[in-house]
């Protein structure tokens, strides 16, 4: 675990089946943080790439884009995280994000300033939300595969793979809610702080007291302690990155996941069938793609009326 700066507290989560006293730690403090020392938050792109370990395939619209630390990011940008590699987001005066393992996210809206929204869609990975300040309470919507969270600021830690959805409200009272596989949500339940929520293996969602053993050691490192705003330290930004037209294998984890996920990605990508590759690969999966049935097979036009 990364060592804690000054100026930090920790929270202290017991270990089931140790002695009382012994504890594994993780970062719970928010630090006095100040707003980006460079650069200003522009209405398009109000969210920044502050950090990438290696650079990160962007879907903005129908292309891809290679990002690197300093690329601004809006709303619709699709971001893929490798596995074992590290990135962070920072929407001015609103909120960081700590992503890692292998991690893939849509942001749905990324407002800045206080009173801002920010959605997201998380189909894979670890997701680390902390607000960008203690005054800050941005109101919260993060859709998965099979839980609905919001939330009204806080500090959270969450991860979405193939056995399910779990989640540590680390300094938080989020709200879950299961997610049929037609997006429908149902009844939600309320955390209490440093609880640990789960839906795993088709079940319903269950909270406990405190995170077990087994979900504490599968934090990833960086996400153990509290985000550190790196914006102020770039310095301007990168060259501009050259755009490719988006490939099917690219987005195919997102057009072939549950309804919360795919909504609205027909309609997005669709411009896409005129490229012969992509609309074969298409036509290949039709049946995990039902939405794209009209597009690539429209039924025929009316026949003219007859005149009177």
């Amino acid at each position: 675990m990364n060592g804690f700066k000054a100026g930090q507290t920790r929270l202290r989560i017991q270990v089931p089946g140790r002695a009382c006293g012994l504890h594994e730690t993780l970062s719970a403090a928010i630090l006095s943080l100040a707003l980006f020392a460079s650069g200003e938050a522009h209405s398009a792109a109000t969210a920044l790439l502050s950090r990438a370990d290696t650079p990160l395939v962007v879907v903005r619209s129908v292309d891809a884009l290679n990002a690197v630390a300093g690329h601004r990011l809006q709303a619709g940008d699709i971001l893929d995280v490798p596995d074992g590699r590290y990135a962070q987001i920072e929407v001015a005066d609103s909120c960081l994000l700590g992503l890692e393992g292998e991690t893939r996210v849509l942001l749905k809206r990324v407002d800045a300033g206080r009173g801002g929204q920010i959605q997201l869609l998380l189909l894979k990975g670890w997701l680390r939300f902390q607000p960008y300040s203690s005054t800050v309470n941005p109101n919260v919507l993060i859709e998965t595969p099979t839980v609905r969270v919001t939330m009204n600021g806080g500090v959270a830690l969450m991860h979405a793979g193939s056995d399910g959805f779990e989640l540590f409200s680390e300094a938080s009272t989020p709200h879950l809610a299961p997610l049929d596989p037609a997006g429908r949500a149902g009844p939600e339940l309320e955390m209490g702080r440093e609880q640990l929520g789960s839906r795993l293996g088709g079940e319903g969602i269950k909270i406990k007291p405190r995170p077990d053993l087994a979900f504490i050691k599968s934090i990833p490192p960086e996400m153990r302690d509290s985000l550190v705003p790196l914006g102020g330290k770039l310095h301007g930004e990168p060259p501009k990155q050259p755009t490719v037209p988006v490939s099917y294998g690219l987005i195919e984890p997102w057009l072939t996941s549950s309804v919360p996920m795919r909504r609205g990605l027909a309609a997005r990508f669709q411009s896409r069938v005129h490229d012969g590759k992509f609309r074969g690969e298409i036509a290949a999966h039709i049946s995990q793609l039902p939405e794209w049935y009209p597009i690539l097979y429209p039924p025929p036009p009316p026949p003219p009326a007859k005149a009177p």
